[in-house]
């Protein structure tokens, strides 16, 4: 619920006496605002919410205004406003409206902020309510620059009860009010990415059950009918003819068996199509047994993660849906080369020349890893770091193990490595295609692992 008329006019009197200059505005989304003052007696933070249900506006401590990246309005704001001293902020008519007067010079816009629920804004404006800009443009509705804000006339409806908030020592109305605010909106966050990772796990957990019981059925061929098959021709040998579509052959299990033939091969090369039909089915089945083990880990860990998700619910799951989130998104754009998610560490890996170029020169960012092999030519495998946060070992290994796979030392067996930041790498003056010079490089020595690698390919989710 939103903020009514009579919880905005006891907000605003938590505002300390004047005169106040407007520092600095910051805005970590489209949605929220910070205008921080200084004045003779204390500084405080002026807090904005446009959006619903959250609509409010609180007056905090200084120093409380988060940061984040610059956008139309925000300049816009920075531009008109900043250095200029507030003269006065009204509530206008009690009607959700809150009106700034500043004052730098003769040329200074108004500021108008709106908390009604679907038609929230923010307005600059002439002395004269000439829109000179808004946080959000409305063209249907007239609030586009040029146009004229319409203010609301005064109604005669009581006003209705401000609701008290639960009061902690030294706190100001403002300030019990935004703690219930914050602690509402990250009870919403955390019950919407509950619901989108719970929806993620269930729908890769039931694809992996799939794909597991198809495996499985693929463990009846296991290749003994047709070595038993090649078995009853190599017995029967003597009696093989050139040209011969079809053999019947007495079974020492019972009965008689029909066997059909290739009338290009010869009596000896019948047997060994059977046998290598056998091996080829042994190896699969072998291959389908390696597959439903990993499969099997990841179903298991999967299941923990629900479990998890329903005992202990948290931060880590705001963070694990939006990561996800990241990682659907960046599949539709055409990235070259193979995308992973380890561990929640986006991996990029290029496959050949081209592939490391397009990956170095467009999507690599000076702060990602960089690994390679030493000595041998090979892919360039590239782990997104995300600011302020170091890339686990395992994580590092397993990049490593992705680079051996894409190298000409895929079957050397001790791999050795170097990798370093993006940022130190420089091209190689007149080189091949992608040809990079490492600096301030560090060593990696692992053991190749093709089990692993086979693990990480088939891992594209990051469970």
């Amino acid at each position: 619920m939103s903020l009514n008329s009579t919880e905005i006019d006891r907000v605003l009197r938590d505002l300390p006496e004047g005169p106040h200059f407007l520092s600095s505005i910051h805005s970590p989304s489209y949605h929220r605002y910070y205008l921080n003052f200084e004045s003779l007696h204390r500084s405080f933070c002026l807090s904005i919410c446009l959006q619903a249900p959250f609509l409010r506006v609180a007056i905090l401590p200084g120093g409380t205004a988060p940061k984040g990246p610059a956008h139309r309005f925000l300049a816009s704001l920075r531009k008109s406003l900043l250095g200029a001293r507030l003269d006065f902020l009204e509530h206008y008519l009690g009607e959700r409206v809150l009106a700034f007067q500043f004052f730098k010079d003769a040329q200074t816009p108004r500021l108008y902020v709106r908390l009604w629920t679907g038609a929230s804004n923010l307005f600059l404006t002439t002395p004269t309510l000439t829109i000179l800009d808004a946080a959000f443009l409305r063209p249907k509705r007239g609030e586009v620059p040029g146009k004229s804000l319409v203010l609301p006339e005064k109604t005669d409806r009581p006003p209705p009860p401000a609701r008290e908030f639960l009061d902690s020592p030294g706190e100001t109305y403002s300030q019990r009010l935004e703690r219930f605010y914050r602690e509402q909106e990250y009870r919403d966050r955390l019950q919407s990415a509950s619901k989108r990772y719970a929806a993620y796990l269930e729908g890769t957990l039931n694809s992996l059950i799939v794909k597991m019981e198809n495996l499985e059925g693929q463990l009846e061929d296991d290749g003994s009918q047709d070595r038993h098959l090649g078995d009853l021709l190599m017995a029967n040998l003597h009696l093989l003819r050139p040209g011969m579509t079809e053999f019947e052959a007495e079974d020492w299990e019972g009965g008689k068996v029909s066997i059909k033939l290739d009338p290009r091969l010869s009596p000896p090369d019948q047997a060994g199509r059977f046998y290598e039909r056998a091996r080829k089915a042994r190896e699969r089945v072998e291959r389908s047994r390696e597959e439903i083990d990993i499969l099997r880990g990841r179903i298991e860990r999967l299941r923990q993660e629900q479990n998890r998700l329903i005992s202990e619910p948290g931060n880590w799951v705001i963070e694990a849906a939006n990561r996800i989130q990241k990682w659907k998104a960046s599949r539709d754009t055409e990235v070259p080369g193979l995308r992973l998610l380890i561990r929640g560490y986006p991996v990029l890996v290029g496959r050949n020349a081209r592939e490391n170029d397009l990956l170095l020169r467009t999507f690599a960012k000076g702060r990602d890893h960089w690994i390679h092999t030493r000595d041998y030519p090979g892919g360039y495998v590239f782990i997104r770091c995300p600011v302020h946060k170091t890339v686990p070992l395992d994580v590092l290994l397993d990049a490593a193990q992705l680079a051996a796979h894409f190298s000409k030392a895929r079957d050397k067996g001790k791999v050795d490595f170097y990798w370093t930041r993006v940022k130190y790498l420089r091209r190689a003056r007149e080189g091949k295609k992608g040809t990079v010079i490492p600096t301030q490089e560090k060593n990696l020595s692992i053991e190749t692992n093709p089990r692993r690698v086979r693990e990480l390919l088939e891992i594209r989710d990051g469970t």
